[in-house]
Formats: C-alpha cells, structure tokens, sequence
C-alpha cells in the first residue's frame, strides 16, 4: 500500500482482523526512482530481502518524490509498506521510514544494494551475545553497476568496540548503512538522521557511536554494496559542503581531548582531499557534456580549495584555545573597538529558534550594506581574517574569496547576471520561513561549558535574489553568566 506521510499508518493485519505484534526488524528503504534502470534495481533489492533466513521483519519504503510509480514496483512485493513524500534527500526519507516503524531493530538498506540471506538472522544474533551494544556491524561485499563480482577485497572490520574516532579519522567507515544494524532506542536516543545532503551517514554513526559501544563480525556478510561512479557520494562539491558541516558539529565535542582532535584533523583531511579531487572529476565531466556553467563553478571551487591547500590553511580552523583551562564565564567580550552597549545577546537558554533569528538579523544588516553595524552588533573572531566592514564586503562580492580572480569572478557575475555580488533579504519572501529553518543550522549547546557554547552554519545566504553556495559560521559564546552572543567566524563557498 501507498500513503502520503501525513496518512495514519495502519499495522497490517493477519487475517482475522486483528493486528500482528511488532516485528523484530524494521527495514527502511528510502528511494528516488527517475529511470526504468532505477525501478529495476529496487525490485532487486526487494527481491533479497525476500530472501531472509530470518522472517520476523517488515519493509518500509519511503519513496522521496519520485517521478516514477514506486508503489507499482513495492506492490509485487507483499507486505511492502509504502510511504510517498515530497523530495527531501535520503535524512529526511529515513526519518519518515523511522517513525513509521514497529521494529526493535533497524536496518537501512538502501535502494540499489542487496541484503543477503543470512544478514537479519546475524545482527539479530550478534546483539543476543553482546546486549550492551548500541550497533552491530557485518562485513560487505561488493558489486559493480551491472551486478557483477569485483575483483578486489574489503578491509577487515575493527577489532574495537568503542568506534567514534575510528569513524571520525577515516581511518574505516561503515558502508553501506546496510551493513549494520542499529537498536531503535540508539536510534531515538540519538534523533534519527539530520540532513547535511551528502554525509548524513556518517553524521548518524558518529552521534551513535559517541553514545554506544558496537561489535563487528566478519562472518557471515550481510549486504552487498553497488559501485558505480554516479552515485551521489561523487558530487564534490556538495560533499566538501556536507563533510564540513558534519565536522564543524564534532569539534566542540572533541575540543581537549587530544587523541580525538587528532582523528577530528586527519578525518577532515582525508576526506577534503577526496572530494577536491572529485571536484576535478566533475570538471572533466562538465567539459565533456558542455555544459559550461557546471565547468565554470566547478572550475572555481577547485581552484580555491588549492589556494587553500597551497597556502595551508584548514579547510576547517579551529577556534584559538582559551588562556586557562578552567571554564571563564566572563571570558568573551567584544573588541575594544566595539560598543559593547550595541552587541546582540540573549539568554543563556535561548532556543534554537531565537538564535536563527539573531543570524537573520545579522543577514539583514548585510543586506542593507550595514557592514560596520554587523561587526559591531555581533564580536568577531580574528581566527580567520581580521574582518573590517571593507573586508567583509570585499569577501561577499568575492563569492567567499578575499582575492577572487578577476577573470573568474568576472564570468560568475556574468553567469548570474549581476553586476557585483550583494546580500539581499530575506524580508517578503514566501518562503521566509522554510529557508530559516532549512538554511540555518544551530549545533547541540553546552550550556554548562566554558565560554564556548556552540556553533551555528547559516548556508545558503542569500546574494542578488538567489540562494548562493555561501556559508557564514558564528560561534555561539557565552557574555557574562547568563547570556550569550554569536560572534562571527567567517563566510565562505562550503
């Protein structure tokens, strides 16, 4: 059956109209099918989960917005529930698929993998034998597109059970999430998935496995990967985008523990590198197809993250550590440059809510090219650049780059048909409200830290009418005992 997401979702019946327990395992299977290929190898991924040693499971596919029927394909495929809703990337799907569930397990499977026979009947046994386990994880194997054995091995699975800076430093990663299978009170305890739009996978397993040990076994394997070079993970921009997102919220997690700043450094390295080297891949791709305006951005975004990498500069700067090791309420005040009568705070316990709206604030005095009122009504940060109002307009009008190449920037004015690169509001827009809560992200707070609380992404900023590859951070800092502010950390193409 098919029901929209705001349906009540009724529990199957047996027959005799009475309603079956809860099954042990929930198989959430989010899709976006736009090609007949797509739609066949949903229908194959149906077909192996069909193929369970163990029975006690129900499926539950969340088709995001697909232009194809997905519900013709899931309904060959008996006791498929069906959840469509409107595209909204894989997190949000998974999300849906969550709280639709009645299983005390889950297994994310996506929609192009196979799970193989023996893999709900292993999870489910390897939790048995270590009930402390937040995680269970099986090994893979692997597939070419068209179904084909590879010719190549998968690394072992780590002998640890403690696996936050193992994932955080790269150093292994779970893939694909059907590998592992995750107890529904991790799951809860946790929030289900958050939405970066590339690595919410790896966003999940790190706030599931900071909280809970895991234990991985190497027999038998559960699933079997596809590999194939257009798979989403190969868009590098958007990657380089969501990687940084999902690292900037791990650092005040990590922040004076040395072994896991160390994984926090050579995690974000490892994978900056990756994906730059993707954005090289899709340039190449974009000047066989022609199609210049990919060529152009692409072409952009790699030739800055090399400056950065020549000049070595982070992809991600950590904030400078505080002067002493004991937490100072008091610590953080404005420049001796600023009125601090003008600085924008507001209780210590603020809602998320509220903090968007500071960042809004601070936006709209961008766009009113109050550059010098946005420095002083907001500290901030000389980590990155000793922002003055004339560099702060010098960066916008730069796309993120202080010193843009005048040719380039040139050609991405003119592909966007603006004379010079300017904030604009967001006052009158319809939809004002979706693209605060979409846009502006506000990190878990420790309100009973030291002076830093916290962090805040607002991408997406607004220039010349459209929603730009900008993204400006503001560290969330505590003003005196009660109060806090955002101070300004910088702005540039994420």
């Amino acid at each position: 059956m098919t029901l929209p997401v705001d349906a009540r979702v009724a529990l199957p019946d047996s027959g005799d109209g009475t309603q079956r327990p809860a099954p042990l395992v929930s198989i959430v299977i989010p899709c976006y099918v736009a090609t007949p290929k797509q739609a066949e190898l949903l229908d194959e991924t149906l077909h192996t989960v069909a193929a369970q040693t163990c029975r006690d499971y129900e499926i539950v596919v969340v088709d995001d917005g697909s232009p194809l029927d997905v519900g013709a394909i899931t309904a060959r495929h008996a006791g498929t529930v069906t959840l469509r809703q409107a595209n909204g990337g894989s997190a949000v799907a998974r999300n849906t698929g969550i709280r639709a569930s009645r299983g005390r397990y889950f297994v994310f499977l996506d929609a192009d993998d196979h799970l193989l026979p023996q893999a709900l009947e292993a999870g489910l046994r390897a939790f048995a034998e270590h009930p402390e386990c937040g995680f269970v994880i099986g090994r893979r194997e692997e597939m070419t597109y068209e179904g084909t054995p590879v010719p190549w091995g998968v690394a072992s699975l780590p002998r640890e059970t403690w696996l936050y800076n193992i994932l955080l430093g790269f150093d292994w990663y779970i893939i694909p999430p059907s590998s592992a299978m995750f107890r529904r009170e991790a799951v809860e305890a946790v929030g289900g998935f958050r939405d970066p739009w590339g690595a919410d996978d790896l966003d999940f397993y790190l706030r599931v496995a900071r909280a809970y040990p895991a234990w991985c076994y190497e027999e038998p394997a559960v699933t079997r990967y596809r590999r194939y070079s257009a798979s989403s993970s190969r868009d590098g921009e958007r990657m380089l985008r969501s990687i940084r997102i999902v690292y900037g919220r791990q650092w005040p997690l990590v922040q004076g523990d040395p072994e896991a700043e160390a994984a926090f450094h050579r995690g974000l390295a490892l994978l900056t590198k990756i994906f730059v080297d993707c954005l090289a891949e899709n340039f190449s791709d974009g000047v066989r197809a022609r199609n210049w305006r990919r060529v152009l951005r692409t072409g952009f975004l790699f030739a800055g993250e090399k400056g950065r990498a020549a000049l070595g500069l982070r992809s991600w700067r950590v904030p400078r550590p505080s002067t002493s090791g004991e937490a100072r309420h008091d610590a953080v005040q404005p420049p001796p440059r600023q009125e601090s009568g003008r600085v924008r705070t507001l209780p210590i316990y603020a809602s998320d809510d509220e903090i968007k709206e500071l960042v809004v604030e601070w936006s709209e005095l961008l766009a009113e090219k109050r550059f010098a009122e946005a420095l002083s009504a907001f500290p901030h940060s000389t980590q990155e650049y000793d922002w003055t109002p004339e560099l702060l307009e010098r960066v916008i009008d730069g796309y993120g780059v202080v010193d843009s190449d005048p040719d380039v920037l040139q050609e991405m004015r003119e592909d966007h048909g603006v004379e010079r690169f300017e904030v604009t509001t967001l006052r009158g827009r319809p939809d004002r409200d979706e693209l605060v809560e979409r846009s502006i992200d506000v990190d878990p707070r420790r309100v009973d830290g030291d002076d830093e609380l916290g962090w805040v992404h607002y991408s997406d900023v607004p220039l010349n009418g459209f929603l730009s590859d900008l993204t400006a951070r503001f560290i969330i800092r505590r003003v005196g005992a009660d109060r806090l502010t955002l101070e300004f950390y910088d702005i540039h193409v994420m």
